[in-house]
């Protein structure tokens, strides 16, 4: 089936989603796998229409994210759910071809919560959004054969809980964004879109081409389970399908193939050269959006920081690409050797069951919490991670954390994570960690407080932190009228965002991990014992408080207990110009 794969891979792939999508092919393991790969490619274009008809044709751009520091925001989950029904059903009716296209439609609502950028929502993103997406469509077979994709694609691991409902489904989407959610920051930070309007491959650099390589082998992995775990449900054999090289090519027209893939090229690049032009013009980008962008920001003002979409426009930005790494985009070599790929993601691509990626030469551990999470880490880069608190109105610290905890943190970044110095010969050393959490922020971007909570601030007149800080404790808690806000909440609320306002690297779960061990100040923070804290902490880690704080995360160790200590060392006059108004 190789040569056919590719042929039909070369005729039917001008998007990210279509080659995922058949790539994904290639792993089913379920009986009579090739039997089933098959049906797919008989009824290639109504697969490939199904994964891209949430974008044309469906435009439910709301169910195409999941924002996972605001309580997993978003229908993706909910709509893959009713898609996975509808595959089962046509599966068990045996209609084939309606089948394949809800595969396809399946495809589609799985992975795009999988996609960094899908996975939150900042006014910084509009910059490089959709110069992202055209880079990694057109990068698409160089970033699937990384030796970071060979190692997702060995050592990926189903979901835990597959033998009830749908549950497995929703498990495998939040873990994935969570995983994707690491790298929402690195790819603002890391894309350059400066480097980019003619070859939008040119604005990824080594960090940002490793992050997006390790989210497409998720998503592969991904779709190709749930392909499977529906064959399995629906209980029923393999059609026979007789398909050959010679009948698909009898319907190929070639040039017609390179005319639509051109166009689409076209397309994209007049819409890339609009977002440049206002970019460079405003500063931000808000009247060129691509349409699903456009929509997904106007729902999250609305109903995640409940805010006019104008309002928007105050939140300041910062800029893309200020941590971009100045390099040759083909620098890594394929993780196989083969002199010639059998299928677009070359021998990694392969079964498993004939030719394994070859391990790689540092040990790898996959995290014991997150049964479905690959490995994504180097034994040199360690990944510092967040699972935001869901909603929860009856315990306080229960809310999703901050929006600005998406991003991934590895030593060599600790301190350079800011916006570009205006003296480009700085080193690293001589940068300090930039702040996750300002005063004009909005509230809901403050530690423990969760859309929810965040509407009935904003009905209060706390829009901002500043306004949380400036607020008195009494006042709030009298017109709040929660029984669940106390004033001894509110005020760690106070002194949580006091701390990520005045030590800059922290993010949410950090300070309230140190409130929850009773460092609320940065000169407390920066004169404690790294060894001393790191103990409070794990014991804190044990509480009811504490591990409502970190759910299924790890407690932090040493190392970065000594970062936070390291990161005091900078901290602003914020704590000192600003408190908490008392009681």
């Amino acid at each position: 089936m190789n040569l056919l794969f590719r042929v039909l891979y070369a005729q039917k792939c001008t998007s990210t989603h279509h080659k995922l999508a058949l790539d994904a092919l290639r792993y089913l393991r379920g009986n009579s796998a090739d039997e089933w790969a098959k049906l797919f490619l008989s009824e290639i274009q109504l697969y490939t229409d199904g994964a891209k008809a949430p974008d044309k044709k469906f435009k439910d751009f709301r169910n195409h994210v999941l924002h996972v520091s605001e309580n997993f925001w978003g229908g993706a989950v909910n709509t893959a759910q009713t898609w996975y029904a509808n595959y089962v059903d046509r599966l068990t009716a045996k209609d084939w071809p309606r089948a394949v296209y809800c595969a396809g439609v399946l495809s589609h609502y799985v992975t795009d919560p999988l996609m960094p950028l899908h996975t939150g929502q900042t006014e910084d993103e509009g910059q490089v959004h959709k110069f992202i997406e055209w880079g990694t469509a057109k990068a698409y077979e160089q970033l699937v054969t990384t030796h970071d994709a060979a190692r997702v694609l060995q050592n990926w691991k189903p979901p835990s809980a597959t033998e009830s409902g749908t549950l497995w489904l929703e498990e495998l989407i939040q873990s994935g964004a969570t995983l994707a959610n690491q790298y929402y920051d690195v790819l603002i930070d890391h894309y350059d879109p400066s480097e980019s309007q003619k070859n939008p491959v040119a604005g990824f650099d080594d960090t940002s081409r490793r992050a997006l390589s390790r989210v497409l082998a998720w998503s592969i992995k991904a779709i190709a389970f749930t392909l499977d775990q529906g064959i399995r449900d629906s209980a029923v054999s393999a059609p026979r399908k007789s398909l050959s090289v010679a009948t698909v090519l009898s319907g190929i027209s070639t040039p017609l193939f390179w005319i639509t893939r051109n166009l689409s090229d076209a397309k994209d690049r007049k819409e890339v050269q609009a977002i440049w032009n206002e970019l460079q013009a405003t500063g931000r980008v808000v009247k060129t959006l691509p349409e699903d962008d456009r929509v997904v920001r106007k729902l999250h003002a609305s109903e995640v920081l409940g805010i006019e979409e104008d309002d928007l426009t105050l939140i300041p930005i910062r800029k893309a690409g200020s941590l971009h790494e100045r390099q040759n985009f083909a620098t890594e070599k394929p993780a196989t050797t083969s002199a010639k790929p059998s299928s677009p993601i070359q021998a990694t691509a392969q079964t498993e069951r004939s030719q394994p990626v070859s391990k790689p030469t540092t040990p790898l551990t996959i995290p014991a919490t997150t049964p479905s999470m690959p490995v994504v880490a180097e034994a040199d880069s360690q990944l510092t991670t967040t699972t935001p608190s869901s909603e929860n109105e009856g315990a306080p610290g229960a809310e999703s954390v901050s929006a600005t905890e998406s991003s991934v943190v590895t030593e060599s970044e600790a301190t350079t994570q800011q916006s570009a110095p205006e003296n480009s010969q700085r080193t690293p050393a001589d940068r300090s960690p930039r702040f996750y959490l300002e005063l004009q922020s909005p509230v809901v971007n403050a530690p423990s407080i969760g859309p929810k909570t965040a509407r009935r601030l904003n009905q209060i007149g706390i829009r901002t932190v500043q306004d949380l800080l400036e607020f008195s404790v009494t006042d709030a808690v009298d017109q709040l009228q929660q029984r669940w806000i106390t004033t001894d909440v509110f005020e760690s609320w106070q002194k949580q965002s006091l701390l990520m306002c005045s030590v800059p690297g922290l993010r949410g779960h950090d300070a309230q991990l140190l409130v929850g061990v009773e460092i609320t100040t940065a000169d407390a923070v920066r004169n404690c014992h790294p060894a001393e804290l790191h103990a409070k902490v794990l014991a804190f880690s044990e509480t009811p408080d504490g591990k409502s704080i970190l759910r299924s995360s790890e407690p932090p160790d040493e190392e970065e207990i000594h970062r936070w200590i390291t990161f005091a060392s900078h901290a602003s006059a914020t704590d000192s110009k600003l408190t908490p108004k008392a009681a």
